[in-house]
């Protein structure tokens, strides 16, 4: 910990403001992504992340890795309180303006997308992998919205469809009970804002839905192989890094076997927590590291949440605000794999 952060720590246990540091850690772990309609990260999470089937969720691998995808809960802005349309620009939206995610704002016609009787009651599912107090707000495109254009504020209505303050919890789903706006026909989105009241972080979702006469497309059901192991033999998934974030469903290799998490860990070494699930053995194979074209690690240098560097042929990304705290000994930094 570097002399700054060890003297803040200092002073708010001097003036009894511990419970800050405890909430900056809580904040941390509030994870979420619209279940039904399913979001694009959720979406593309189903499919497979190393191997997905849709052509969109292809091109946000080519553009952004596999991680994301892993990660498809955690497109959030911890600092939001509230202004999240100051703090996302334009064409930004499914990403929250976060680099990491960016694959998601690919503006084309054939994200996969759920299918919407045009109008009437519906029941929205929200998957929450860490529960937490706050009120959604669900947003729909205004009718002659053009998914092949960058996704703007001003595409969507000026006012929520939907407002849902503390829905109830159900089988690791938030239920939300609404009415579909009416006046709406064809190929559509809706966006989520979740913004918790227990904090200033806010979640977001991107959900490409189709309004028309059908039935309702099926919410993903916890029975569907969300993230199918390797093929046998072959050690295809990422290695399991301690200092990385995994959700449910996903899937590592360590020490020669294939390991699926059955809920959200950090730290949790495979083979001793119950968290990780045996798939079998497998053989590892090589992977050509990609390129190191993040900046080299600098101590003097600042960095701010999803800042990128390279250090030690490795590529790393900041989780935090930090400033001399060496990638591979402080936990603010994420492995990404080497380069």
């Amino acid at each position: 910990m570097n002399r700054w952060r060890t003297g803040i720590f200092a002073a708010a246990v001097a003036t009894g403001a511990i419970g800050f540091s405890v909430a900056m850690i809580n904040q941390a772990l509030a994870h979420g992504s619209m279940q039904n309609p399913v979001s694009r990260t959720y979406e593309c999470f189903l499919e497979n992340p190393e191997h997905p089937t849709s052509a969109a969720c292809k091109a946000a691998v080519a553009i952004g890795g596999t991680q994301p995808l892993y990660d498809w809960n955690e497109v959030h802005l911890l600092n939001a309180n509230g202004h999240s349309r100051d703090l996302i620009p334009d064409g930004k939206l499914c990403s929250a303006g976060l680099d990491k995610y960016k694959g998601f704002d690919l503006p084309r016609a054939d994200w996969p997308a759920s299918t919407l009787p045009a109008g009437g009651p519906y029941t929205f599912q929200y998957k929450a992998t860490a529960p937490h107090r706050g009120t959604f707000y669900l947003y729909v495109t205004k009718q002659g919205y053009d998914p092949t254009k960058p996704l703007k504020w001003s595409d969507l209505e000026a006012t929520p469809f939907l407002k849902a303050t503390d829905p109830a919890l159900d089988n690791g789903s938030y239920i939300m009970h609404g009415t579909l706006p009416s006046g709406h026909t064809g190929r559509h989105l809706i966006y989520s804002l979740w913004q918790r009241s227990d904090s200033p972080e806010a979640f977001y979702t991107c959900s490409d839905v189709i309004f028309g006469t059908g039935k309702p497309s099926p919410s993903p059901s916890v029975s569907r192989s969300r993230t199918p192991p390797p093929k046998p033999g072959t050690c295809a998934a990422p290695d399991w890094l301690a200092s990385r974030q995994y959700s449910a469903g996903a899937v590592v290799t360590y020490q020669a076997h294939t390991w699926k998490a059955q809920w959200w860990n950090q730290g949790s070494q495979p083979g001793t927590a119950p968290v990780w699930v045996d798939q079998g053995g497998c053989t590892p194979v090589s992977r050509s590291p990609k390129p190191c074209t993040a900046p080299t690690w600098s101590a003097a240098t600042t960095y701010l949440q999803g800042n990128q560097v390279s250090f030690n042929r490795r590529t790393w990304q900041a989780r935090w605000w930090t400033q001399g705290e060496q990638p591979g000994t402080a936990q603010v930094w994420d492995d990404l794999g080497p380069c």
